[in-house]
């Protein structure tokens, strides 16, 4: 009798054992993300059948993606002063942004304006600027030194402005139309 006691005894343990090994290994990969959900974060290996041969893998290159077009971007995130900066060299863009810039207003993406202010923005043929006025009723009094980046952009410090099809010097707002699209601050050059 007490051996029966004893065997059942082990047996019990046994499957206490092998059901703690159960869950152990079922939770094994997983991550407890602080609810009854469960993320997996193991991969099965593909069987002897599902894995193609080095022939196959010769047969079938792998395709690559294709580089991103402007046609691919966000149209929201499109830099409209691309054309102009594109389309002149360094010594023409450099002549195009020395002068004196009045700003016009906050500048929507179907081309409406909204005024923001008063700033003007005077770029030096010696490599200075200044810019002053209020914008969106923040004082600006700004001077340093001005230079042109990769782009053929004007950076005033970390700014970097940029003249559009429609002869306006922009400079992102820091804003979005309800729609996503950027807002800048629109500057029409004097004279």
């Amino acid at each position: 009798m007490k051996t029966i006691k004893r065997m059942c005894i082990l047996l019990l343990m046994l499957a206490v054992a092998l059901l703690m090994c159960a869950c152990e290994l079922s939770d094994k990969g997983r991550t407890d993300q602080g609810s009854d959900t469960y993320v997996s974060v193991t991969e099965e290996e593909p069987s002897a059948e599902e894995e193609p041969s080095a022939a196959e893998e010769e047969e079938e290159p792998e395709e690559e993606e294709p580089a991103a077009t402007a046609e691919d971007e966000d149209p929201a995130n499109i830099d409209t002063t691309d054309a102009v900066s594109e389309a002149n060299s360094e010594d023409e863009m450099r002549q195009k942004y020395i002068g004196t810039w009045k700003m016009v207003g906050l500048l929507f993406w179907e081309g409406s304006t909204e005024n923001a202010g008063k700033c003007t923005i005077k770029v030096n043929e010696d490599g200075t600027y200044t810019m002053k006025g209020t914008i969106e009723g923040e004082s600006v009094d700004r001077s340093g030194n001005w230079s042109l980046n990769s782009k053929k952009k004007l950076m005033l410090g970390d700014d970097k402005l940029g003249i559009n099809e429609d002869g306006y010097l922009l400079l992102y707002s820091g804003q979005r139309d309800g729609k996503g699209n950027k807002l800048n601050y629109a500057f029409k050059k004097k004279g």
